[in-house]
């Protein structure tokens, strides 16, 4: 008989019990059924009433309309952010520097990101209307066109002052009430110059990498006490920052063709980007979303972008980039001083 037959046998013998076997094994199920029956009863009894009042917390908190403050609400993402929220349900305080309307938003308020007194004026008069802050939306930024050598520092400064500190006004100005509160989500509008050099925007690029960095480190000290900060980052959203945008006032002619040609690239490229819509489904998502990711990437560019900085070489990811805006090529032979 072969080691298969023999396996064979001893399986057809232990798929046949005897009448004494097969009650036996009848008991033991039984037993072990109603053991577990009189365990899932003592933890029902034990956990269910935890379990309610847990609920019955949890809705106590979320009875009260959730309240959004967005800064640089007066068009573009900003405007779409608020609606956004307005369309779900949300008690939202849409900022501008001129007060000027915003959509359907009943509560619009001035406001100067890069003044302290303003800053503080806002956010105060949101908690005096409606005692709390839940999501502070920081859109409000500015861009300059122009190379490192044509912007002076006071536009640099500018730029910053906006894009990055106009940040850190409003966050340490909402963080203390999101303590108390236990919750709260800080959500920061980055992009995709974030993570990229960009060629004759060096400022505004330097500020959306330091806001990469702020927010990230910004959650890990929060969020003990129930707090998050997400960095949203677009790729290219048809909005009129570009048209609004200025430039250099350190002109030089060296870089005038150069420069030229990247600025109308980019101004095709937003025109053919997205709709801020998706920065606005991504930023109610962010709000709303269980557990967060801490970097969200908006718009078909900003992925694609994304995975080839990280799988490409730096020299050939570079080579396309400059490729990309048509950029001057360097000198094949470099010169070097050599020592006396």
């Amino acid at each position: 008989m072969t080691q298969g037959a023999i396996v064979s046998g001893l399986s057809s013998t232990m798929l046949q019990p005897t009448a004494r076997t097969s009650s036996a094994i009848w008991s033991v199920l039984h037993r072990q059924t109603m053991l577990t029956v009189a365990t899932y009863g003592l933890v029902y009894q034990c956990f269910i009433p935890f379990t309610i009042a847990s609920q019955k917390y949890q809705s106590n908190q979320f009875m009260k309309t959730p309240v959004v403050l967005v800064t640089g609400a007066s068009r573009g993402i900003g405007a779409a952010i608020a609606q956004k929220f307005v369309q779900a349900g949300y008690q939202v305080f849409a900022t501008t520097r001129q007060s000027s309307p915003v959509g359907t938003v009943d509560r619009v308020l001035r406001l100067d990101v890069q003044d302290d007194e303003s800053v503080e004026e806002c956010v105060n008069a949101v908690l005096a209307q409606a005692g709390r802050i839940d999501f502070l939306i920081n859109n409000a930024g500015i861009s300059i066109y122009g190379a490192i050598e044509e912007v002076s520092l006071a536009q640099i400064k500018a730029v910053f002052e906006t894009n990055f500190f106009g940040v850190v006004r409003m966050t340490q100005a909402v963080l203390p009430t999101m303590r108390r509160q236990a919750s709260g989500r800080v959500i920061n509008i980055g992009s995709l110059a974030g993570f990229l050099p960009m060629p004759y925007q060096a400022a505004y690029a330097a500020s959306k990498h330091a806001l990469a960095g702020w927010t990230e480190t910004l959650d890990l000290e929060v969020r003990r006490f129930g707090i998050r900060a997400i960095l949203i980052q677009p790729g290219f959203i048809r909005t009129d920052i570009d048209r609004n945008s200025t430039t250099g006032a350190l002109r030089k002619d060296i870089y005038g063709d150069e420069r030229n040609r990247v600025i109308e690239k980019l101004r095709v490229s937003v025109e053919s980007g997205d709709d801020p819509v998706t920065v606005a489904d991504a930023v109610l998502q962010a709000a709303t979303k269980r557990a967060p990711t801490i970097k969200v990437l908006v718009g078909r560019g900003a992925r694609r972008v994304r995975v080839l900085r990280t799988l490409l070489p730096r020299t050939v990811f570079e080579l396309g980039l400059r490729r990309q805006f048509e950029l001057g090529d360097p000198p094949k032979r470099v010169h070097r001083h050599t020592e006396k």
